[in-house]
């Protein structure tokens, strides 16, 4: 179990650096865009205490990320061997909140896992989690992240 995670936050690492600022081709285009490539990328503010901590907050973001996700993943009904890799794509507004609207999925390996994955974003905007609005030239913008869910059977 440890091994996937380390694998996961690599993976969402790697994706939010490099893929978090290419352009999808799948992305449905909107009047008043929200920026896909940013100075300072959008971050799930996390509660910590008041101990030092060796991590940056883009680690943190990452951790407490990966934290929702698979604590509130609920694996359907849809066989054996299914296992994939789920993309969802939401807004990030400039008062750092995510904009119910805007969650689409992106990708998916079979319908009910995309589900899946529009729930737990939805369940996250649903309980307003707090992020740190992405920063173009030092002006707050509207944000298009991707979040990568890799689901696989243990």
């Amino acid at each position: 179990m440890l091994r996937y995670f380390l694998v996961l936050t690599l993976f969402l690492s790697f994706y939010s650096f490099c893929g978090a600022q290419i352009a999808c081709p799948f992305a449905m285009p909107q009047p008043d865009a929200a920026v896909r490539v940013w100075d300072k990328p959008p971050l799930l503010l996390t509660q910590t205490s008041f101990q030092q901590t060796t991590q940056s907050a883009k680690e943190q973001s990452e951790a407490a990320l990966l934290h929702f996700i698979y604590s509130n993943l609920r694996y359907p009904a849809i066989g054996a061997c299914a296992e994939g890799i789920v993309v969802i794509g939401f807004v990030i507004d400039t008062e750092g909140v995510i904009e119910p609207e805007s969650i689409r999925c992106v990708r998916s390996f079979h319908s009910a896992m995309g589900d899946e994955g529009l729930r737990i974003v939805k369940f996250m905007a649903d309980l307003q989690m707090r992020w740190q609005p992405a920063e173009k030239d030092n002006e707050r913008v509207r944000a298009q992240y991707y979040v990568p869910i890799r689901i696989r059977l243990e």
